[in-house]
């Protein structure tokens, strides 16, 4: 089975992925209601569960402080 019509699709999932992953690390490190403990714990979570580890961390941590139309637009702009 030839899969190279698949390739730029995984190479846009990965890509998106990485940019979802690096936004939420520079969330959790500027978030200032989160402890030096709480904040490597995230960290943690975030890079091990890839993006299952942002889906969890963006539903626990959905607060008011947490700027969701910032984060969209911060993924945007990296990605033009």
């Amino acid at each position: 089975m030839n899969t190279t019509h698949l390739l730029p699709l995984i190479i846009i999932g990965v890509a998106v992925q990485i940019f979802v992953q690096i936004c939420c690390i520079k969330n959790c490190l500027k978030n200032i209601q989160f402890t030096r403990r709480a904040k490597i714990i995230w960290l943690f979570i975030i890079v091990l569960f890839n993006i299952l580890g942002v889906i969890i961390y963006l539903v626990v941590t959905r607060k008011k402080s947490l700027n969701y139309s910032a984060i969209a637009w911060e993924i945007v702009l990296i990605i033009i």
